[in-house]
């Protein structure tokens, strides 16, 4: 649950030097508090190149969402996201905010998401569009 996902934040955010994290932790009781933590340490890095989160099933939603929003605006070393989010609590919220943070986006080479089964609908679809349209790098 949560506090296994707390802990492992809490060892990342000993690690200056980690370039690539994976966690997966679809099916699991994992829910905001584990999400919003992971995005903290996100925030948090300057060495980090890639960030995949696999929370398929869980009980994380929008709070997750917003704060990995907030994470990448702040991370201009990442270059790989990939957040997979299906059959989570996941709306148009969590698609905006993260569109919101894709545009003008200058080293991000790869964005994945993956929101299959949620309440993530158009609109999001249609802000992402828009967003790959300011996001030369994403755009090749």
């Amino acid at each position: 649950g949560d506090d296994v996902g707390t802990a492992i934040v809490s060892a990342l955010g000993s690690s200056a030097t980690l370039k690539v994290f994976f966690f997966e932790a679809s099916s699991t009781a994992i829910g905001d508090t584990t999400g919003v933590a992971l995005a903290g340490a996100l925030r948090g890095s300057a060495t980090l190149d890639s960030f995949l989160l696999s929370a398929n099933d869980t009980r994380v939603g929008d709070a997750t969402g917003g704060a990995l929003a907030e994470a990448l605006r702040s991370s201009p070393a990442l270059r790989e996201f990939a957040f997979h989010a299906m059959d989570t609590a996941m709306s148009d919220a969590t698609g905006a905010a993260l569109a919101g943070a894709l545009r003008g986006s200058a080293a991000l080479e790869r964005f994945v998401l993956d929101v299959s089964c949620t309440a993530v609908g158009d609109a999001t679809g249609c802000a992402l569009a828009e967003a790959l349209r300011s996001s030369p790098a994403l755009r090749e």
